[in-house]
């Protein structure tokens, strides 16, 4: 065999040893993904029929509802005051209904998060996504979104629509969250100025350290953020 000859035979060899490498790394990367889903679908309170429902619809990454169930949700009006003890039924029955989450980044892709106050009816003293809340009787869901943001963090800026999902968790207090949920991204470099009576505290976290955080430390966050942030991860892509 003559020296070029065995060049030709090395070159083809090391190619080979480079793609079963690539392919390796690939099957990884799949393999890592699929144990996160498995993971973050342990996180959540859906029982077995549900999960295999989120499968179905990739995570229901945009819910089409039927006009019947469009109805029934802009029926409920969480945040009128008179209508405190129809939000506590409906917190306690696990009715449908509507909400919106929202994500504030800076210019370094950190997103804002708060603790709710401790003194919160549900889900007090997690960390949560920048604000989340429901919009009111004749208001559109953008509108809310604002309005809770400014409300909550002390701060305005342009919220764009995401995507949206549905969602069941059991909450404490023996209450049961089921949301029609709208979820928004914006961008700001304007320190919040937090309303005491809805949020205790504020931090900025990288979407890499949240992602990792909300695996190893999931009693941290509260439901819906756990669910909520592996759609936004991939229609974000951030990671």
């Amino acid at each position: 065999m003559t020296k070029e000859h065995k060049m030709k035979k090395l070159v083809i060899i090391i190619m080979a040893l480079v793609a079963m490498q690539v392919t390796a790394q690939e099957h990884r990367k799949e393999h890592e993904k699929e144990a996160k889903k498995e993971r973050i679908h342990k996180q959540m309170n859906f029982t077995p029929e549900e999960i295999a429902t989120l499968q179905t619809k990739k995570m229901v990454l945009r819910l089409d509802l039927t006009e019947a169930q469009q109805r029934e949700i802009h029926k409920i009006n969480l945040t009128n005051a008179k209508e405190r003890k129809a939000k506590m039924e409906a917190h306690k029955k696990g009715v449908l209904h509507r909400a919106f989450s929202v994500f504030i980044l800076n210019t370094k892709n950190e997103i804002l998060l708060q603790r709710r106050a401790l003194n919160k009816y549900h889900s007090g003293g997690l960390w949560t996504n920048t604000c989340c809340s429901h919009p009111r009787k004749g208001e559109t869901t953008l509108q809310a979104a604002n309005r809770r943001l400014n409300d909550e963090m002390g701060m305005k800026c342009e919220l764009k629509e995401i995507f949206n999902f549905v969602y069941k968790a059991t909450l404490d207090s023996n209450l049961i969250e089921h949301e029609y949920d709208i979820v928004f991204i914006g961008f700001s470099e304007i320190k919040p100025k937090i309303n005491l009576n809805e949020v205790s505290e504020y931090s900025y976290i990288s979407v890499l350290d949240l992602d990792k955080d909300l695996i190893n430390n999931p009693n941290k966050y509260t439901s819906w953020l756990k669910i909520c942030f592996n759609n936004f991860n991939m229609h974000t892509n951030l990671i």
